[in-house]
């Protein structure tokens, strides 16, 4: 500590090692990561949609779904350093109660969240534009024990949108932190208004050929 007379007033100050002036990219850099804390997931509530099962495919059984889904959100959120925020599906809400009761349900002012979110989990869903509203990093999750059904959208959804994946049975920290750390910031292939819902537009641009 070292002390200068300004004024002639004599004032105490400690020298720094770094100093980072306020415009400097540096300092914004560390605020967005400091601010970015939680990890959203959009949830179809898989086991149980129906669309699946009007169609005659047998679901994945919810127990072994959410035993693994919750071991797996858990090790993220330790690797990611954020806390889990579920996104229910509208129809589906109640059957959030599976989820692990240290993840956060949230079904209003979802944009608070995402503007704070360092990645978003999904399956496949035209929700997909919140990620890519507020360019956020994406990660699929698969199993083998989805039907032909949920593959096929997952798949589809991949492809679409280059999505980096990750199994539901995964359970090694090492395999998942390396998953995790190395995804590529989301590719904004479509402009979008943050303003209004563009579930319209999204579904255009999903099945461009649909009228």
């Amino acid at each position: 500590k070292k002390y200068k007379n300004i004024l002639f007033f004599k004032i105490k100050y400690q020298k720094f090692k770094k100093i980072i002036k306020i415009n400097n990219k540096e300092f914004f850099k560390t605020r967005v990561n400091r601010e970015k804390k939680y990890t959203i997931f959009l949830d179809i509530a898989a086991p149980f949609h129906f669309d699946q099962i009007k169609n005659g495919f047998k679901p994945i059984n919810y127990k072994y779904y959410y035993s693994k889904i919750n071991k797996l959100f858990s090790q993220i959120s330790k690797i990611s350093k954020t806390r889990i925020i579920i996104f229910p599906h509208p129809k589906y809400y109640k059957h959030t109660k599976y989820f692990s009761k240290k993840f956060k349900v949230v079904k209003k002012n979802q944009d608070l969240y995402l503007k704070k979110s360092k990645l978003v989990l999904l399956h496949h869903t035209s929700s997909i534009f919140k990620a890519i509203n507020f360019k956020i990093k994406i990660l699929q999750i698969q199993s083998l024990k989805f039907n032909n059904f949920i593959w096929t959208y997952n798949n589809f959804f991949k492809k679409k949108y280059k999505l980096d994946d990750i199994y539901l049975e995964e359970n090694n920290a090492n395999k998942i932190k390396k998953k995790v750390s190395k995804l590529s910031r989301f590719y904004k292939e479509i402009e979008f208004d943050d303003k209004v819902d563009n579930l319209n537009l999204i579904s255009k641009h999903i099945f461009p050929n649909e009228k």
